[in-house]
C-alpha cells in the first residue's frame, strides 16, 4: 500500500487471478487487499487492444493474412493438414484459417496439459510436430504479423514500459527519497500473443527457447525487465522465464531462465537504455505506434486510455480494479 508494488491486468478472469495469484506469492501471510487494476471493456489501449479499441484494425489484418498467407500456408503444411482432415473426417483446409487455427490451438492445450493429443492415435509425431509448427506459423503471419497488426499486438505497453523506466531514472537522479517512493516493481499480465510485440518492439527480434519452434512465445512466458543504474547511464537487463512443459510428442522440457540480447547488445544482456529506447523508436517508425492504428482503422477518436501520458494510473473513470 505505500506504492512499491503495482499489479495491472488484462481484463479477464483468469489474467485477474494469476496477477493475484503472483501478488500472493510474493506478500505471504499479508491480510491487506491487493488492487489489480485493469481496463474497462473494449476500452484497454495497454495489453488488449485488439479485442477493444483496435479490433477494426485488427480484423481488417486478419482478413489481409486470410486472402494474402493462406495460399502460403495450404502449401507448406499441405500435408499435415491432409493428414488432420483424415483424422478429423472433414476437409480442415477448406476452413478459414482463424478457425483452423482454433483447432490447432485444442491440439496443443491438450498437449500442454500432458494429455494425448493425437487423436486415437491417428496422427503420427512427426504430423504432430508439422502441425506445432503450423500453429505457430499462424500466429506469427495472422495474428502478430507486421505492420499494423504487430503494432496492436504490442498495444500501449512498450510505450509504458518506456515511460516507466524513464521516470524511474529521473527519481533516482533527483535525489534518495524520491528514489525509495519510485515503484520498486511493477507486473502486467495479459495474452502471451502481447509479447510477441512487446519483443519485437525493443529489437528482440531473434528469441528462441529449446524445445519450441524458432521465435515461439510459449505459454505462461513472464519477461523480466531489470533496470539497472551505472556510472555510465541506466542499462536493462532482461530475462525470460518459461515454466516446464509436458509434450506428449516433445518429451518433457524443463522449465527455462535466460537473458535476452536486443539489437544494438548482441553481446551482453546488461543494455543501455539509450539503446532499447532507439529500437523502440525504430520499431513505431517501421510498424506504426497502436493508438495512431486504431485512430485510423476506425476513423474515430480514441477511447479513455487505461494510463496516463505519464505512464501513472488515470482517474477512475477510465480504470476498474479488483480487491484480492
Amino acid at each position: 500500500d505505500n506504492g512499491s508494488f503495482s499489479f495491472v491486468a488484462q481484463r479477464s478472469h483468469f489474467c485477474i487471478e494469476s496477477t493475484a495469484a503472483f501478488a500472493r506469492g510474493m506478500l505471504p501471510g499479508d491480510n491487506v487487499p491487493i488492487d489489480v487494476l485493469y481496463g474497462r471493456e473494449g476500452e484497454d489501449e495497454l495489453l488488449n487492444c485488439r479485442d477493444g479499441p483496435c479490433s477494426n484494425a485488427f480484423e481488417r489484418s486478419v482478413d489481409e493474412a486470410q486472402v494474402g498467407y493462406a495460399p502460403t500456408f495450404l502449401s507448406e503444411f499441405g500435408w499435415e493438414l491432409d493428414a488432420l482432415s483424415a483424422a478429423c473426417g472433414a476437409n480442415v483446409s477448406d476452413q478459414p484459417l482463424v478457425l483452423i487455427k482454433a483447432l490447432l490451438d485444442g491440439l496443443d492445450w491438450t498437449e500442454e496439459a500432458g494429455l494425448r493429443s493425437d487423436l486415437g492415435r491417428q496422427l503420427e509425431r512427426r504430423v504432430h510436430e508439422g502441425l506445432h509448427a503450423a500453429s505457430f506459423a499462424l500466429t506469427n503471419h495472422v495474428f502478430v504479423g507486421s505492420g499494423a497488426s504487430l503494432a496492436v499486438a504490442a498495444c500501449g505497453f512498450p510505450k509504458l514500459l518506456l515511460s516507466t523506466l524513464l521516470s524511474a531514472v529521473d527519481a533516482d537522479e533527483r535525489n534518495e527519497s524520491a528514489r525509495l517512493s519510485a515503484a520498486q516493481l511493477a507486473l502486467y499480465l495479459g495474452h502471451r500473443e502481447g509479447l510477441y510485440g512487446v519483443l519485437r518492439a525493443f529489437g528482440f527480434d531473434d528469441v528462441v527457447f529449446a524445445g519450441h519452434p524458432h521465435g515461439m512465445v510459449p505459454t505462461g512466458t513472464c519477461i523480466f525487465f531489470e533496470l539497472h543504474m551505472l556510472l555510465g547511464g541506466a542499462a536493462l537487463a532482461t530475462y525470460a522465464y518459461v515454466p516446464a512443459h509436458r509434450s506428449a510428442s516433445r518429451g518433457d522440457i524443463g522449465r527455462q531462465i535466460m537473458g535476452l540480447r536486443a539489437l544494438g547488445c548482441e553481446r551482453r544482456i546488461l543494455c543501455p537504455l539509450r539503446v532499447l529506447a532507439a529500437n523502440h523508436q525504430r520499431f513505431v517508425s517501421s510498424h506504426g505506434e497502436s493508438r495512431s492504428v486504431c485512430r485510423k482503422a476506425s476513423r474515430m477518436a480514441s477511447p479513455p486510455a487505461l494510463l496516463s501520458a505519464e505512464g501513472t494510473a488515470s482517474p477512475a473513470e477510465a480504470t476498474e480494479s479488483s480487491h484480492v
